[in-house]
């Protein structure tokens, strides 16, 4: 009888077909008051919540007072999204956050932007837009806060915590008719660190001395290296009709501010960098947008453009993804399977985009996961019929992922009786990928023998392979291997079921595989 049931499932497991699916939804939070909030940052807290920063206009629903105009509101919810403490800060003006992190004693620290003259507990105070710093202890209260920047308009992008304690933060700063990149090391008190070699950083400038044409430059997005810090963001040049256009913009800075190297990368329109990761291997990966034919898959109006670079700043590859409509990525994080997932917002509905919420002309969250080469593993739309704008996105301990951004819309992925506003912070808690059973499609486009196998897997197939990805039966990415003769080792790896995605040119197949 046990032979029985032993063949029984091996021509079950035969004869049956699996794929990986996109995540699903855990949980989804709209949070605001009555006017309107935009989220551009959310980070997994050590207790397994979520710390969410952005702007609130309301005075009321979740948002406990209004300074005037926006305010800075962080929101630190529970593992399930429901809010533990919120607080808002700011003076009679505009003042937002736009990025959050948590530090190590326990509380947070944030940057964005000001224009309030009367921000309590804020020193140095320079006139027009500030870039604005401020320390939160664990339950929200300020511990410090301060302004820099210029006496023009100023904008704080990004900050992280250092290994000394202190931080490095990016913007740019306002030089009159233009703008110049802003990037600072901090020692723990917010002072600029004394041996930081300059804050200003600039492209070259264009036109004659008696017409000189500034350009602008700035810095969206920083991260923290072994040996130093990336930063990244554009820089402009003079096109071909003589208007400004932007380019990719990347940089690694020694601990002292000094420059080790810089790439500029674009087309022949313009390209904006947004955020950027180190990688495992030592490189970094960034995205972004891309309007320039010249750029793989690219050249349909804007379209999420991503880049890898090693740890030269040398090329890696580079990839556009997106549809006929606009489509911007803003985020991006490194997987624990070495590959990536991407946030944005896409108002396509073709393309690369397969999910859209409504084929119109409003923006849907669009997230992408890559693999580690770049290739496509899924994409999925989320919102409902108003604008869903996703600006960040992290992958948690549990394999899933955290999004936040802001949404107009009441149906579809968003509760009605949870909204608030005109528009309001969406927070999105997504599952880890599983593998979903579909119907049995026979394939003799590829083939693998032997099967069951403890050693080379060999693959044949007229197609052009691209990658090899295998995954158990929980569906965990396990090996990844760049094809090579197009096989493929698994000695070394646990006897059981595992799950062979083939990757080519054109299509995707799974094949089952029994390792012995």
């Amino acid at each position: 009888m046990k032979q029985l049931y032993n063949l029984l499932f091996i021509i079950t497991f035969l004869f049956s077909n699996y794929m990986i699916s996109q995540p699903n939804i855990s949980w989804e939070r709209s949070l605001g008051g009555t006017s309107g909030e935009i989220a551009f940052s959310v980070k997994q807290t050590t207790d397994g919540g979520y710390i969410v920063a952005g702007y609130s206009l309301s005075g009321g629903g979740e948002v406990n007072g209004n300074n005037g105009g926006r305010d800075i509101w962080v929101v630190k919810l529970d593992a399930n999204g429901t809010i533990v403490w919120e607080n808002n800060y700011g003076g009679s003006a505009h003042d937002e956050a736009h990025n959050i992190e948590q530090t190590t004693d326990g509380g947070y620290i944030l940057i964005g932007s000001s224009n309030s003259d009367d921000f309590a507990g804020v020193d140095n105070y320079n006139d027009f837009d500030d870039i604005v710093i401020l320390k939160l202890d664990n339950l929200g209260q300020m511990q410090w806060g301060k302004f820099y920047g210029t006496s023009t308009t100023d904008n704080g992008y990004a900050i992280k915590q250092t290994t000394d304690g202190g931080y490095i933060a990016t913007g740019y700063v306002g030089l009159g008719s233009h703008y110049d990149a802003w990037a600072a090391k901090l020692d723990a008190s917010g002072n600029i660190d004394s041996n930081w070699a300059t804050t200003i950083f600039g492209g070259p400038d264009y036109g004659t001395s008696t017409t000189p044409r500034f350009y602008s430059d700035g810095f969206y997005s920083v991260d923290v290296a072994t040996d130093g810090y990336v930063v990244c963001g554009f820089t402009q040049r003079e096109g071909d009709s003589g208007s400004p256009q932007n380019d990719y913009w990347i940089l690694k800075f020694a601990f002292d501010g000094s420059i080790v190297w810089e790439a500029i990368l674009g087309g022949d329109a313009s390209e904006e960098a947004k955020s950027i990761v180190t990688t495992n291997d030592g490189g970094c990966i960034i995205a972004g947008y891309t309007r320039s034919d010249g750029i793989t898959g690219g050249g349909r109006l804007r379209d999420y453009w991503i880049v890898k670079l090693d740890s030269d700043g040398d090329l890696d590859w580079d990839i556009a993804y997106g549809g006929s409509q606009n489509d911007e990525a803003a985020s991006i994080d490194q997987t624990s399977d070495n590959g990536y997932i991407v946030l944005g917002f896409s108002r396509s509905n073709d393309g690369d985009i397969s999910g859209s919420i409504i084929p119109n002309s409003e923006k849907d969250y669009w997230l992408v996961k890559l693999t580690e080469d770049g290739n496509l593993d899924w994409e999925k739309s989320l919102g409902g019929y108003g604008d869903d704008d996703g600006f960040c996105v992290t992958q948690t301990t549990d394999g899933g992922y955290i999004l936040a951004g802001t949404t107009t819309s009441s149906n579809i992925d968003i509760d009605p009786d949870d909204r608030s506003g005109a528009s309001d912070y969406w927070v999105v808690k997504l599952e880890a990928e599983t593998l979903g059973y579909e119907s049995f499609e026979f394939n003799e486009e590829v083939i693998i023998y032997p099967n069951p196998s403890n050693g080379i897997i060999n693959i044949r197939t007229h197609l052009e392979i691209t990658d090899l990805q295998l995954y158990d039966s929980l569906g965990k990415r396990v090996l990844e291997n760049r094809i090579s003769n197009n096989q493929l080792d698994v000695s070394g790896i646990s006897a059981g079921i595992y799950y062979l995605k083939v990757l080519t040119e054109s299509k995707q197949v799974l094949k089952k595989l029994i390792i012995n």
